[in-house]
Order: structure tokens, then sequence, then C-alpha cells
């Protein structure tokens, strides 16, 4: 393979008509010329995609890839559909190979009949990042559990979700499929999310960022934060910070007396620890048997909650799990039981669902004590739908949904219906509940696009108010803004793990505060683009309402004015370098920006 200082044009194919885009100086440009394709052939053979992949594995720092299908000057016009095929091949193949690879592909005219219907692959890299072997990826976790069967290419799915599933492709590799039709379809590959490393078993985040967020999930994928000792060079400010009182305002009644935006969280909601214990009642039904193992169908679940609590706490945090070996008989059909009751059936939803809870527990109440759990999720067999099964949903004392069993009333369990395409998010999510945070008020227009309880579950990591409220974020953590004086404070990322500076937040009112953390493509962020990336900031009114019309809004993104408002999400809210929003008096600008987080400044009036 040629290369070349793109401030010298050495090949002679340019000489003789061909004149690929042209190159910034700054880059360094390799040339390859692919083998001759057969007289009407639009697909690569498997010489040509050999060359293909080897031009993209000797350039794995890359940038941009142009493949340029050549057709001779006095040819039939026609000919050129035939080469610019031949370019598309070729550049969709490098893509896949390379995802974070920049491509282009076009046609030009040659006088030199030597190279008439042949592909000139043009390889641009950063002069700066020649020589440099480090990986393409960013480093993530593996997939290290068997992932369930009815989850692959071709299985039949439904249940009317049409997001994001972890399964297996055509050869048992990892992949991320989507249901071809959420009504009734089958699993494919969702050709925009990230491939697997079918060694590694681990998801190809490529390095560099894109610019567009993607809108979807990400069940399971983790990128492990890029931690830097570099430091900002504006100078921040001294202040203690740290008239915590102030700061953690106080639930003013919202209507959700299990759960709540302000402090402390509801007295009875079990807390977090490092020996928190969840006991897993696994049930089948006479039309829904199994022999599976529950903890081998619980495999991607007691993952994803066990990591994602801990990674998003800065004390000690585990969940430890008591999962028995086989499924109990619940010696009836499914839906004897009624399960495919609305939430908000007007005969009474709890009414339906309490003798199906109590049957459960009733199965083991001899075996186990559970006074000494902090939770207990009921699961059921993978091949139980949604059409049966149509609420997943947490059972606590305080909203209502009351559970008795021979140890007394129970406290926090989660019932798991509504998951017959596995939403790792939404189990995320109710665990939360289970824990007394809450959600956002729908029955208002806002656009939080952030955090696991109330925004988007694609860009699931945890809010920092959110870890305040459990206790798993330190007071220390968190810079409280009470004086009147302009301030310059740091803020890492939120998903970054460890005692990190993680918010700044500014109350202004006796229920109402403004929090700024610092978003990144980090951590469970991971489809985050960079127009994601940067200081978010948002709005929490404990004096709101949360599930019912209201005029105020218990949570809300606080926007600069080129966001577009409406969408429930606003993914591109985080403020870039040099940008400011104004709040309740208050401006919040960010003064820099970098791998370290965000430098911003707070300004009253």
């Amino acid at each position: 393979m040629k290369r070349l200082v793109v401030l010298v044009a050495a090949l002679a194919v340019l000489g003789a008509g061909l004149v690929p885009a042209q190159a910034a100086t700054k880059y360094v440009v390799n040339q390859k010329t692919l083998a001759t394709f057969s007289s009407s052939a639009t697909t690569l053979n498997s010489t040509q995609r050999a060359q293909v992949k080897s031009a993209v594995e000797a350039n794995p720092n890359a940038e941009k890839f142009i493949c340029t299908g050549i057709r001779l000057m006095g040819r039939p016009i026609e000919d050129n559909i035939t080469v610019r095929k031949r370019a598309k091949a070729a550049c969709e193949y490098a893509k896949s190979l390379n995802p974070a690879l920049s491509t282009w592909f076009q046609n030009k005219p040659t006088y030199a009949p030597s190279y008439h219907g042949k592909v000139l692959l043009t390889i641009k890299t950063d002069e700066d990042r020649v020589g440099n072997t480090g990986s393409i990826y960013v480093e993530t976790d593996a997939i290290d559990w068997d992932i369930n069967l009815d989850y692959k290419v071709g299985r039949k799915c439904g249940g009317d979700f049409g997001w994001q599933v972890l399964g297996m492709d055509a050869n048992e590799t990892p992949a991320y499929l989507k249901c071809s039709n959420p009504k009734g379809g089958v699993f494919r590959v969702d050709t925009r999310m990230v491939k697997f490393d079918p060694g590694t078993k681990k998801p190809m985040v490529p390095l560099k960022v894109p610019a567009k967020t993607l809108f979807g999930y990400s069940p399971n994928l983790y990128i492990l934060p890029q931690l830097t000792e570099a430091l900002p060079v504006t100078t921040l400010s001294t202040g203690a910070f740290d008239d915590y009182a102030q700061c953690k305002v106080a639930e003013d009644n919202d209507g959700s007396a299990d759960k709540s935006f302000g402090f402390p969280l509801p007295a009875a909601r079990p807390r977090m620890s490092d020996n928190f214990k969840i006991l897993v009642v696994p049930v089948q039904f006479t039309d829904h048997k199994t022999s599976n193992r529950p903890a081998d169908d619980m495999a991607d679940v007691v993952s994803a909650m066990s990591n994602f609590y801990k990674r998003a706490a800065s004390v000690p945090v585990n969940l430890s799990w008591t999962i028995p070996e086989t499924y109990y008989q619940m010696g009836e059909t499914i839906d004897s039981f009624n399960l495919d009751v609305a939430f908000n059936n007007p005969q009474g939803f709890w009414g339906v669902y309490r003798p199906y809870v109590e049957a459960a527990l009733a199965l083991v109440d001899d075996k186990y004590d559970f006074s000494t759990f902090d939770a207990v999720i009921i699961e059921e067999p993978r091949s139980v739908t949604d059409e049966e099964h149509g609420s997943f949903i947490p059972v606590v004392p305080e909203n209502g949904t009351k559970a008795s069993s021979d140890d007394g009333l129970m406290n926090a369990v989660l019932v798991t219906g509504n998951d017959q395409s596995r939403d790792i998010a939404n189990w995320i999510h109710e665990f939360g509940h289970l824990l007394g945070l809450p959600d956002r008020n729908w029955n208002v227009n806002s656009d939080p696009g952030f955090g696991i309880m109330f925004g988007w579950y694609g860009a699931p990591e945890m809010a920092a108010w959110s870890r305040w409220q459990l206790g798993i974020l330190q007071d220390k953590q968190v810079d409280c803004k009470t004086d009147t004086s302009t301030s310059t404070h740091l803020i890492r990322p939120v998903a970054w793990s460890g005692e990190y500076q993680k918010a700044v937040v500014i109350p202004v009112s006796e229920n109402e505060v403004i929090v700024v953390e610092s978003r990144r493509r980090q951590g469970y962020d991971a489809l985050l683009g960079k127009e994601s990336e940067g200081a978010y900031v948002y709005r929490i009114d404990t004096s709101a309402k949360m599930y019912q019309p209201d005029t105020k809004k218990i949570v809300d993104v606080v926007a600069p004015s080129r966001v577009k408002r409406g969408s429930g999400w606003a993914m591109d809210a985080s403020l870039k370098l040099g940008e400011s929003v104004t709040s309740d008096g208050w401006t919040i600008t960010v003064k820099e920006t970098g791998a370290y987080g965000d430098v911003i400044e707070v300004k009253r009036g």
C-alpha cells in the first residue's frame, strides 16, 4: 500500500485525470487499488474484501475512508452507476469493520485505461496519530453469561416492544436485536448498533464519539469511564459549598407516598448497603413449565442490576442474590390469575394482583424468612408473554399494594410482568421505585433527557440528584451553592466511579433547586453522541405533583435556546463550551471543558 503526505500528490493515476477529494495538510494518506472486478459485478469478491480488511487494519487510527469508482473517459455514462456501486460496497464493508470511520464513496473519470472499472481506496489519518497502534475501540464489559436462546435471530418476538434486546446472531455471537414487528414478528440484528467481538464477547464501541446520539436502548452495554489526571487551567472557587441542609429540599406532598423527589426518601423504603439482600421467588404455571435454572434465566438481570448500582455509588454497595435452583409450580394456568388487567382498571387493579402475589409468596413462605431480605422479586419463565402478564410493578404498602405473608406485611416486592422482550433498563428503573426514587410527571410537558428514573432509558446513567437521594453520592461530592457571589466549579462526568465532584446544586426556594452535572459517552450512557455531552442543567420542584395534572413541573431540563423542546427528551440540551442558561435569576456558563469534565461558572443576576 502506498503512503504519501498529502502535500505531495505522487500517484500516477492523479496525473491521468483521477482527482480524489482533497485532504487537509494535517493528514497522511494511504491509497490502495482493489483487484479487478468481473465485467458486471457490483459486490466485492473474497479477494477484494480481504484487501479492504487489510487496508482498515493497517490504518487503525484513520478518520476518513474514501472509495472512488473509476470510469474511463469516453466509456458510456452508465458505467458511472456500476463503478459507484462498487465503491459503495467497498466503503460499506470498511464501515462494518470499523464503525468509527467516516466513509465516502464517489465516482471519477480517468484517461488511464488500466484503471477503468476499478475502485481506489483513499485512507486519511491525522498526522499526529500515524504509527499509534492503540485500539480503535473503547474498553467495554464482556458478556460473561449465556444469553437466553429465546433472543436469537429468527426467533419469534412480540409484546409490542420495539426497542433493542441483547441476543445472538446466526453465528451465536452476541448482538443487539430488534423485533421485525413489535406486535408479532421475528428478531433481526439491529445494524445501527455496535457489534460484538466474537472472541471476547465485548461490544466494539468506536473510540471516536459520533456527532448524534443514537435513540435506542443498549442493555448491558458499559463503557469503562476514561479517567484522566488532566486538570482545567481555569481557577476554581475555594469556598466550602457545604450548607447541605439548604440544598436537600424537603418533599411537599406530591401524591405518591412511596416515592419522593426530595429529602429524605420515605422512611419505609429499604436503604442501599454493602449487603443488600434480594430473594427471587421463581414461579411457573401449568401452561408455562420450564426445567431451566432461574439463575441462568436471570443472569442478564443479576449482572446488570448488581453492576449498575455498585458503579453508581461512591460508597460500598453490593446486591446479594438468593435464587432457588428450580421454579416453583403455581398449579394453575397463568390466565387463571387474570394478570392482563390494566393498571388503571376501575374495578381494582390490586384486587386482581394481590391473590397472585400472595400465592407466589406462599410457595416459599416455609423456606425463607422474608423479613431478613431487603427486597423480594417474583420472576416467571421467559415464555410468559406480555399479553398474559402485562404489568411490571413495585409492591409497597405505602401506595396501597399491600401483600401479606406468614412473616407479616411485605415491604418491597417486585412483580416482573411486561418483560416478554427483556427490558433491562426497566428492571433498574422499577427497582429504583422500591428504593423510593420517583418518576417524572407524565401529565405535564417536560423534557428531561438524562437519568434512569426520570429521563430516557437510552441514557440510563443515574442522575446525580437521584444518587444523592439514595445516599450513594456523598455530601462532599456536591457543591451546595448558597451564597450570591460568582463562583467557578469543576464537575466530573457523572459516570466516573469514585469520590469525584459530581454536581452543583443551587437552592432557589424551600422546595426548588437547580442541579448541574456532567455527561459524557461513558459508563451506561453508551449511545450518546457529541450533541449530548456537556454540562447538563435541570430543575427539581418538590412541591409539584407526580401522577396528576399540575401547573408546576417536578423535574425538567434547563436548556439553551437552540434546543427544540416538546419531544419529552431534550437529548441535545447539555451546554457546550461558552454556552449559558439562566433560570431563577442564576446564570450557568461553561467556561472550560475536557476529558476531565466541565468547568462551570455560576452567577447571580
